[in-house]
């Protein structure tokens, strides 16, 4: 919601708000200016205002009460976003994980490439020092929430689809009904749009399929050559292959090498030269997802070597492997990662890290939400 509130109000708006317990981005907003109270009451809403929700916010709460029997405007927080993102190129990133990185990798890299995007974060992209900016470009990049289904309110120019591992059950029942809504997100897509879409992922493959096979555009990417994804390549698309080639506790050196569509479909080789990564996150899952920001940094008009030269600059964001600082020899590392495949990826990455060091890996876990933990136990 915070960064909802940042960007309306660099658009203009007048924006209060409400925060139940405050925190960091209670004080972040009052020191911007905006008008925060402490705590929820009918008192704190104007009478004229349209009033923005999340989908935390139940029908008993006083203020949205309160709009409700003056009968005043209420609307979601992601139509609100797609309000303000009227008129741009809208990049919306969905996915079971690594929507905060690929966004802030995306936002980074355009910013870094002169084009000053806006774009709305999950997390503080630590080299812009934010995760919301309401800029003079065409770009617009969002991290799309699908556990709620609230990304099926954006008319998105580009999509990129980290995967499709299910989630959210308690919403969606069962993983059918979780794949079927990205069916649903894709088709949201405006005219000539362009679905970017993770060939390593099963789910977000089936996904490009059927897109692909609607009529949509689309790219894949993954650690393969076309030839080589599961299943064979999907009919129409283009893909981008990333392969690492060095690993260390302070980066990853890869390669990105692109297919277009036409020379997917003949077999043939490469479309253009191999264009090589510099990241300094270690994992090979931030090169897969750096690929797919470099696909949509591409399509966006940014030529492809400025695009890898740009994507060098990103250090991460606020809780996704940030080093939190080193004592009595012990490297502190804190992540927000919950699902088990993010936890594979993050420790994969944090023994890249130990072993560079002739260390161990000490993990603590905090659950998030009981019904995930419920029904990833097993795992």
């Amino acid at each position: 919601m915070s960064v909802v509130a940042q960007i309306l109000a660099a658009r203009g708006a007048a924006v209060t708000g409400s925060d139940a317990h405050g925190g960091d981005a209670y004080e972040q907003l009052r020191q911007q200016g905006l008008k925060v109270h402490l705590g929820h009451a009918a008192a704190n809403v104007p009478e004229a205002a349209t009033v923005v929700v999340s989908t935390a916010i139940k029908e008993t709460n006083p203020e949205l009460r309160a709009a409700r029997e003056r009968g005043q405007e209420v609307i979601h927080r992601s139509q609100a976003l797609a309000l303000a993102a009227r008129g741009r190129d809208f990049v919306a990133v969905a996915g079971a994980h690594g929507k905060t990185t690929t966004s802030g990798m995306l936002a980074q890299a355009l910013s870094t490439a002169g084009q000053d995007p806006s774009f709305a974060i999950g997390g503080v992209v630590r080299s812009l020092h934010t995760g919301a900016h309401y800029g003079a470009g065409p770009a617009f990049v969002a991290e799309a929430d699908e556990s709620d289904r609230s990304f099926l309110n954006y008319a998105p120019t580009v999509e990129i689809v980290t995967n499709i591992e299910p989630d959210h059950l308690d919403n969606y029942g069962t993983p059918e009904a979780f794949a079927a809504a990205f069916v649903d997100f894709a088709a949201r897509l405006v005219p000539g749009g362009l679905l970017i879409a993770c060939a390593d992922d099963p789910g977000a493959l089936d996904l490009a399929r059927t897109a692909a096979a609607a009529g949509t555009r689309v790219t894949t990417y993954g650690t393969t050559t076309p030839a080589d994804i599961p299943g064979g390549p999907v009919p129409g698309a283009a893909h981008v292959r990333v392969e690492v080639i060095a690993r260390s506790a302070t980066g990853t050196q890869a390669s990105l090498t692109r297919w277009d569509a036409d020379a997917v479909a003949a077999s043939s080789g490469p479309s253009s030269q191999p264009v090589s990564l510099e990241l300094s996150l270690p994992g090979d899952h931030v090169a897969l997802d750096a690929a797919a920001a470099w696909e949509a940094g591409c399509e966006l008009g940014v030529q492809s070597t400025a695009m890898a030269r740009a994507l060098s600059e990103f250090g991460g964001t606020g809780r996704r492997f940030e080093d939190r600082g080193e004592a009595a020899g012990v490297r502190v590392i804190d992540d927000y990662a919950h699902h088990p495949t993010e936890i594979e990826a993050l420790l994969a990455a944090a023994r890249e890290v130990a072993d560079a060091r002739g260390g161990r890996v000490v993990a603590l876990f905090q659950p998030h939400l009981f019904s995930r933990t419920r029904n990833f136990a097993d795992r």
